[in-house]
């Protein structure tokens, strides 16, 4: 269930837009820093380190009313930018409530380059690990947590989530 709420949010999470600046790309370090955040408030302070363009909450009404209607509980959510329009990375954090409570994290990255390795180096070798020509995807459980990856092309996914 919590994975196909965290694809749900895929889907529908990462707005498209403009950029400001760009600052440089996250760390594995930054970006389990404010995935590990306890809440909406917390990832705030650690995200803003990061130097990103803070996403507006206008940027996420048509998410937030779509994964209300799906979860069926309330939801708090903040997310940054990084990069051009057409070549962005972004991060969302969100801490859900009601049937499905969890506290979930979704890293979109432009440039996958060794970021599976990395993964791989710091949370232990995955799961599950699926490779096609078009698709890469891994799993990791490490505790209560999950660590999902998906790669198509140079673009990847990361999605970090445990119960609330």
């Amino acid at each position: 269930m919590r994975r196909t709420i965290s694809w749900l949010a895929f889907v529908v999470c990462i707005p498209c837009g403009h950029a400001q600046a760009n600052p440089s790309a996250i760390t594995l370090d930054q970006l389990f820093n404010i995935c590990e955040s306890r809440s909406v408030s917390e990832s705030a302070s650690r995200g803003e380190q990061l130097g990103w363009q803070r996403l507006s909450e206008a940027e996420f009404d048509e998410w937030r009313s779509a994964f209300i209607n799906y979860n069926g509980g309330s939801v708090e959510v903040i997310g940054w930018r990084r990069g051009e329009p057409d070549r962005s990375d972004s991060l969302s954090f969100w801490v859900a409530e009601g049937p499905n409570g969890h506290k979930a994290c979704y890293y979109s990255a432009s440039d996958a380059a060794g970021l599976l390795e990395a993964l791989s180096q710091r949370i232990g070798k995955p799961d599950s690990l699926d490779k096609n020509e078009v698709v890469i995807s891994a799993h990791w459980k490490t505790g209560l947590s999950e660590v999902y990856y998906s790669q198509a092309g140079a673009g990847a996914l990361v999605n970090i989530s445990s119960p609330d």
